[in-house]
């Protein structure tokens, strides 16, 4: 497997990364807090004997040690560690994810307060850290609130319908990193396909006089760009010619069949002399539709996604790293290009891996399901920072704002709920102008990029039947005929134009060995029974002649939902070789 230069073994985050850091992930002291006593019981001077836990494994999964299911509200972790630092040097402390409220503290000071599932937040600690040893004590707080972000987390103590064990506390990875006294804090990057150029819109922190900024762009140790910049503001913006004579196509792009990266190497240096060094990279990757037709790069680009929740058997939320590799590559040897990362806000390895394996993804924002005013402050806040996050990864190519109207129940007569889905989608393109919106999937769009449907109707001519009547059904605004009865769009001129994508199918339930747990449509019984009812089903797909691509459910059995290409196991149900020939086939 080729990594970038940016990889660093057991670091979080390779898209942007320095070498001096320290992982926190490991055994950590744990205790539940049900009385909500620990302030008061001087948790922070005396640590109550108590469990141990894996971080980053919520209490809930096996892989934790711990393997609880029974709802607990407060948790209280501890971490003690060594750390030395240089005096010219600042630290952050790094949290990828705690579920829900995190209160954090160090050597006994308070660091402060967050509130999120699912983005990264981050403290400066260079102040609080001393020789030795070093206690970091987290305090965490979760509940089955629906008026959050919140995905297929159970609102119950039981599982139900699609709905699974929740994930309480930290359940990502908790990293330290060394920096200078001045800093690249951020870096935002955008290829141009078009002008065969890039872009970056740089961050630095720091008061210091005589900074320097220098850009490397290299390609497989080739030479691309290498620019030294004055800095004389925290915000400023440089575009470096990604031309070469080396290639015929003087640029190299990125697809899932060639996820061609480039290395960059942004170094900041105080009167000549390096003090920060950060490792990343970035793909030309250009998302556009014209005519009804998706293109990457201005090559026709026909999504073969699947639908991926995410989920393992004994990590629950919380994916090894083998395990994120593990799944993009099940997926692509049958076929796939790439997959809507559903209710789910991933780590940011899968992010890097679905970069360098080649691999397109779709981020959906997890549903809140309680409509208040309080909703629309913690959804909007929550995706401003997932969108901050995420922005510079090739493999991106659209967000999903809402579900199926979870959340949103009301759209199609409250003008609130429409607006709340006009101004993400706004917000959204103002941030991130290149790639694709979706502002209901499903059903009942206000403006997207796309007409994303989802039909699970069994066989090959209930989809046909479907399919031959959407044309005029848009023209002339009729519902649904399911028995959901849903609008397709809320104005269907909105959606006219757009590229048509089956996002939700097929779902066969399928278990060799047992009859419990659900699918959509019968239970099939046997291989053939199975590979026929797919087949029959894309076969509609691509007879239709309306889909531009399509997402299928999904990658894996998820707890009570038996609908998955693979068991919990990852362990195909059919011959892959099948599998391939139904899904990997061009249009």
């Amino acid at each position: 497997m080729y990594h970038t230069k940016s990889y660093f073994p057991s670091h979080p985050n390779p898209q942007f990364a320095r070498k001096d850091f320290l992982n926190l992930d490991g055994q950590w002291d744990f205790v539940f807090d049900d009385q909500d006593e620990g302030i008061n019981n001087q948790y922070l001077q005396r640590f109550p004997t108590g469990l141990k836990i894996n971080v980053p494994f919520s209490y809930q999964t096996e892989n934790s040690g711990i393997n609880i299911k029974e709802p607990h509200k407060i948790l209280w972790y501890q971490k003690g560690f060594e750390f030395s630092k240089i005096s010219n040097q600042r630290v952050f402390l790094h949290f990828e994810g705690v579920d829900y409220l995190a209160d954090v503290y160090l050597n006994g000071q308070y660091l402060g307060h967050h509130q999120g599932g699912y983005e990264r937040f981050s403290f400066e600690v260079t102040s609080l850290l001393k020789k030795g040893m070093n206690v970091l004590i987290v305090r965490a707080e979760d509940d089955f609130s629906a008026i959050h972000p919140r995905g297929k987390q159970r609102t119950k103590p039981e599982s139900f319908g699609c709905f699974y064990t929740e994930t309480s506390g930290i359940w990502k990875s908790v990293w330290l990193e060394k920096t200078g006294q001045t800093l690249l804090y951020s870096v935002k990057i955008y290829p141009s396909f078009k002008d065969n150029e890039v872009k970056m819109e740089y961050e630095v922190q720091g008061k210091e006089d005589g900074i320097e900024l220098e850009t490397e762009i290299t390609y497989h140790d080739e030479l691309i760009a290498r620019e030294r910049k004055t800095v004389n503001h925290p915000f400023f913006t440089q575009t470096f010619d990604l031309t070469t004579d080396s290639d015929f196509l003087k640029i190299q792009i990125w697809s899932p069949e060639h996820p061609n990266l480039y290395d960059v190497k942004f170094t900041i240096l105080k009167n000549g002399k390096i003090i920060d060094t950060v490792y990343s990279y970035f793909g030309v990757a250009e998302y556009s539709a014209q005519d009804r037709n998706i293109y990457l790069n201005r090559c026709h680009f026909f999504p073969r996604f699947v639908l991926d929740q995410g989920y393992s058997s004994k990590g629950g939320l919380t994916l090894k790293e083998e395990e994120m590799v593990k799944d993009i590559s099940l997926m692509k040897n049958i076929g796939m290009n790439g997959c809507r990362k559903h209710q789910k806000i991933e780590s940011d390895l899968f992010y890097y891996y679905a970069d360098i394996l080649g691999y397109a993804l779709w981020q959906e924002l997890p549903s809140f399901y309680d409509w208040k005013q309080e909703t629309i402050l913690l959804a909007s806040h929550e995706w401003l920072e997932i969108l901050k996050q995420h922005l510079n990864h090739p493999c991106l190519m659209a967000y999903v704002i809402c579900n199926e109207s979870w959340g949103i129940q009301s759209i199609n007569e409250k003008k609130e709920q429409q607006e709340f889905t006009l101004g993400l989608y706004h917000l959204t393109k103002a941030i991130d102008p290149k790639r694709f919106v979706i502002s209901n999937d499903g059903w009942e769009h206000t403006l997207s990029d796309f007409l994303t449907l989802h039909d699970y109707s069994s066989s090959k001519e209930e989809l046909l039947k479907e399919f031959s009547s959407m044309e005029e059904d848009l023209k002339n605004g009729i519902e649904r005929t399911d028995s959901i009865l849903k609008p397709r769009a809320i104005d269907n001129s909105k959606v006219m134009d757009k590229p048509i994508l089956l996002t939700e199918f097929g779902g066969i339930a399928f278990q060799k060995d047992q009859k419990d747990g659900w699918g959509y449509g019968n239970m099939v019984t046997s291989d053939e029974e199975y590979l026929k009812r797919i087949k029959g089903q894309v076969d509609a797909i691509f007879e239709s002649g309306e889909i531009q691509g399509f997402c299928y459910t999904q990658v894996s059995d998820v707890e009570q939902e038996k609908n998955g290409l693979t068991d919990e196991s990852r362990n195909y149900k059919a011959d892959k070789e099948k599998l391939k020939e139904i899904f990997g086939r061009e249009r």
